[in-house]
Formats: structure tokens, sequence, C-alpha cells
């Protein structure tokens, strides 16, 4: 034209979303290829989440996830879509190196549920290796050898079946009683008791040296 004003030239997003980022503030020249923004689709967002490569071993896609303390109510469903086959080095907060790589999980649980979520929100993700219906429940801190040593050093993603020795301190008419226990599948809070208590059955947690087989426990 008589100005030599070039008409404004349309660039089209490749997919409908809403804007996430823009990398320009104001109006100014830019070069062919440079990015101006970013674009997402929020209702399908999926999680990342850094699990240690020892942790990591024991997932699978289709596996079971819950995400927790994300900020809304309840937890929201999801399941593992892939988990990277490389580790990257991370120094935790206590300032140990750790191998951790990334687990993809797709939410399952109903759009109106999570809209609130957007990109890059913080949430923690809780994976269900393995569970069992109906299952008698104790908390791993009742947990005590035969011998009356508390468990310190077992670790909750062992074998406790394959450990001998386990026994739990149950309150039978005011007095604790040293029960032998057969344990299953165990958390690091709770583990499955498949012998040696009754759903309902009064335990003691964190018992120290005082507490021994017979001893009487006050306020019982």
């Amino acid at each position: 034209g008589e100005s030599g004003a070039r008409a404004p030239q349309p660039v089209l997003s490749p997919v409908s979303g809403v804007v996430l980022r823009r990398s320009l503030q104001s109006a100014t020249p830019v070069a062919a290829g440079q990015s101006l923004m970013e674009v997402g689709d929020t209702a399908q967002l999926e999680i990342e989440a850094e699990v240690l490569s020892t942790d990591a071993v024991r997932l699978a896609p289709g596996m079971a996830a819950r995400v927790l303390r994300w900020g809304g109510p309840g937890a929201l469903q999801a399941s593992v879509t892939r988990v990277q086959p490389v580790a990257y080095t991370k120094v935790s907060a206590l300032g140990v190196e750790e191998q951790r790589t990334l687990a993809i999980l797709r939410i399952e649980s109903e759009r109106p549920q999570w809209q609130a979520l957007g990109d890059a929100y913080r949430v923690e993700v809780q994976f269900i290796t393995d569970e069992q219906a109906d299952a008698v429940q104790a908390p791993a801190s009742a947990l005590v050898r035969q011998s009356g040593q508390k468990d310190r050093g077992a670790s909750p993603h062992g074998d406790p079946a394959a450990e001998p020795g386990w026994a739990i301190y149950r309150v039978t008419e005011g007095r604790a009683r040293l029960t032998p226990v057969k344990v299953g599948l165990r958390s690091d809070a709770a583990v499955q008791i498949l012998e040696g208590l009754a759903p309902g059955d009064t335990v003691i947690i964190q018992p120290d040296d005082r507490i021994r087989d017979g001893v009487k426990i006050k306020g019982t």
C-alpha cells in the first residue's frame, strides 16, 4: 500500500486450549521459528512423578495410583501410563544423592473433580503395588521382635512374611500380652496381620522397655 505497512499475519494455534506461558510481552519483531507462547489443553493434563529408581522397578503401565494433597477434597484416581527407562541424579533435602526417574500418570477421576488443576501444579502420588480386600491391619509401629526388640530397621518394601519372629503387644483384661503374629502386606504406616489378631483388638504402639508380657496397663 501507499503507507508501506504490511498486513497482520495470523498465527494459528495447533491445539485448542489456553495460553500457559507468553514468551513475548509486547509488539516486537520476531524471527522465523521463534517461540511466541505455550498453549495447552488442561483437560489433557498428565502427572510426572519423580520416583526413586529402586521403587520405579516395581511400577508398570496400568498400575493404579492415588493423587493426594493436590488441593481439593479427597483423593484422585490415576493410573501409570509409562515409566521412563533412564534415571537422573538428584540431591535430596538431606544432601544425599539419589537416582530418580519419572513415572507418567493419567488422571482417571472425572474432569469436573480436578478442573482447577493446572500446568506444573504440585501433587503427591501414592502407587498401589498390591492390595487386599477386608485385610486385618495394625500400626506398623506396634511390631516387635519375639525377643521384645522393637522393629527399627525393617524396610517397608521388603517381604515381612519371610521374616519370622514378629509379635505385637495385645491388651487383654488390662494387661499386655506378647502375641506372635504373621504379617503380610506392609506400608510405612500399617501392616497386614494374617494370623494372631482379630478386628477390634487393642494393641500397644511404640512399646518401650517398660512394656513386657503380663504387665498391667493403666487406663484400660
